[in-house]
């Protein structure tokens, strides 16, 4: 069975989170946006080609389609106090998390999460305050909530690192002020979508990175928005044991589609100009950062056991706060509440699970702990061949 898979723009929103945006290829809805579902300003609302309720059809100049999905779910996502209550210990509230990231082989070579601090021209570069943010406090906390699901693996995340593995590398880029757009604060996917452009154009579009920009600008609704695949039919089983053409390491088996959704972006100030900063979100303090990277890496997929449009409703985890409407609204787990650490998949049966048992889901689809981008790789250990 040939299978098709589509591009979703998910984002995730004030208060909560939101929408992500993924490359378009010659399988993504090629009907003329007037042709399917209701067009409103260019968009073609509750498009059919897309999914149906809650899914957009939008332009997406140079993609072989000239179109991309766009998830229009604009309800607050990023958890709050009520859907994730301050962890405590003895009675105290503790602070989020943070675990040490490790660097593997010479910290740049193969699969690796590159982060950005991106400004646009106009605006003060604040890197002096945001490079260390990143290195020292956002880092270690997304690795905290991954080794409380890793089931005892070695699952670091492969950031990349600067030369001799001495802090993750943190590329600061100022971008064209079109990035921003403040003509039109409503369109994170737009925001996101000139942004990969930008750095697509100055070479930063590898298929073995996954692009992660922490954006000192704003957008409406929304406190991040990151690139995703799903697949058409429904169904995210692996279609090949090998990770873009390269032997895996413990039986690595990422649909190698998921490549092609490389970038995400969280910003500074959701709702405007002077609205609230998203870089710290969450019980884990890093939720929308792990919320969009996920996505890129393939979460959630349509058929997963507890799937909502592209997140899941057994919440709270990272992709499914419990807060909205296509966000596991009012579907709370105790166990998963009570956690001191975010729970990264409630469950560990939608998208992330180490150790699946055989025959369930994780055990034969998209398995993110098995994604090339956490813990060591072959040629991590290989030696360099002699002249």
């Amino acid at each position: 069975m040939i299978r098709k898979h589509l591009a979703i723009a998910l984002a995730l929103v004030v208060g909560t989170g939101g929408a992500a945006l993924a490359a378009t290829t010659a399988s993504a809805p090629t009907a003329p946006l007037s042709s399917v579902g209701s067009s409103v300003g260019g968009t073609v609302k509750d498009a059919p080609a897309c999914g149906g309720a809650g899914f957009s059809l939008i332009t997406a100049p140079g993609t072989k389609s000239g179109s991309l999905c766009v998830h229009n779910s604009y309800d607050p996502m990023v958890p709050g106090p009520s859907a994730y209550p301050q962890p405590r210990v003895n009675g105290l509230a503790a602070k989020p998390a943070v675990a040490k990231v490790p660097c593997y082989g010479d910290g740049q070579t193969g699969a690796r999460i590159q982060m950005i601090y991106g400004y646009h021209d106009g605006i003060r570069n604040r890197a002096k305050t945001v490079v260390p943010q990143i290195q020292k406090l956002m880092a270690p906390r997304m690795q905290a909530v991954i080794n409380a699901q890793a089931l005892g693996k070695n699952l670091g995340m492969r950031f990349a690192m600067t030369k001799g593995c001495k802090a993750i590398d943190v590329k600061v880029i100022e971008f064209p002020e079109s990035v921003q757009d403040a003509t039109n604060p409503l369109d994170p996917g737009g925001q996101l979508r000139r942004a990969a452009s930008y750095l697509a154009s100055i070479g930063m579009d590898r298929s073995d990175r996954k692009y992660q920009i922490m954006w000192d600008g704003y957008n409406g609704p929304a406190c991040g928005i990151g690139q995703i695949v799903v697949f058409d039919p429904i169904t995210s089983a692996p279609v090949s044991p090998l990770n873009d053409g390269s032997p895996t390491l413990g039986g690595r088996t990422e649909p190698p589609e998921f490549f092609s959704a490389k970038y995400s972006m969280i910003f500074n100030h959701a709702g405007g100009k002077d609205g609230p900063s998203c870089f710290e979100r969450g019980q884990s303090g890093v939720t929308v950062q792990l919320h969009e990277l996920f996505h890129t890496l393939g979460a959630v997929q349509l058929d997963a056991p507890h799937a909502d449009t592209g997140h899941c409703f057994d919440a709270p985890s990272v992709m499914c706060s419990g807060g909205s409407e296509g966000y596991g609204l009012g579907v709370q787990i105790p166990a998963c509440v009570k956690v001191l650490i975010e729970a990264l998949d409630c469950g560990m049966d939608d998208y992330w699970n180490p150790s699946p048992k055989a025959g369930s889901y994780l055990s034969t689809h998209a398995n993110v702990a098995k994604s090339q981008f956490f813990g060591p790789q072959p040629q991590d250990v290989l030696a360099p061949l002699p002249l």
